[in-house]
């Protein structure tokens, strides 16, 4: 829609994309995302967590590991699941740049976060299983970046908000 508003000579997009047809939009996408869970709700069946459960293999004698929570390393020739290598990168990224401030929304561990803890208690905040008090302390820390232009560069800290969401 920009490109053609912009085609045409004219630079605002407003003129040829209203509300309504952005309500329009939203709504035929939203149909469409729903029609293509319904197929594969067809294709693969009924339950969302066979795949799941049908697939995977034992760690030790009662820990299944699901293959879709699996990550190919590049570096290494073998698999570890997808929520040990992120905390595994965290407590490398925490090693690398002393920058890192780690924000987890998690209660139990499952994302391994507790590997950045151990290593960098400073720079750990344990925000429990509140996501959204998480993402509003990362945008307020941004925020205060962008307000306080005086701060030099060295300073500054990078926020990292972690949650067992963002594996799903």
């Amino acid at each position: 829609m920009a490109a053609l508003a912009y085609n045409l000579g004219k630079r605002e997009i407003n003129h040829y994309f209203s509300v309504r047809s952005a309500k329009v939009l939203a709504l035929v996408a939203v149909l469409l995302l729903a029609l293509c869970h319904l197929a594969s709700r067809r294709y693969r069946g009924n339950d969302s967590c066979e795949y799941l459960l049908s697939s995977g293999r034992f760690l030790g004698e009662k820990v299944w590991q699901p293959h879709s929570c699996m990550m190919q390393t590049l570096l290494f020739n073998f698999q570890i699941a997808t929520r040990k290598a992120c905390g595994l990168a965290l407590a490398k990224l925490g090693h690398a740049n002393d920058r890192v401030v780690v924000l987890d929304g998690d209660s139990k561990n499952s994302t391994f976060s507790e590997i950045f803890k151990k290593e960098h208690p400073e720079r750990f905040v344990e925000c429990c299983i509140a996501e959204q008090n998480m993402v509003c302390m990362l945008g307020t820390s941004i925020l205060s970046l962008l307000i306080d232009k005086q701060w030099p560069t060295r300073h500054r800290r990078a926020a990292l908000c972690y949650s067992f969401s963002f594996h799903l």
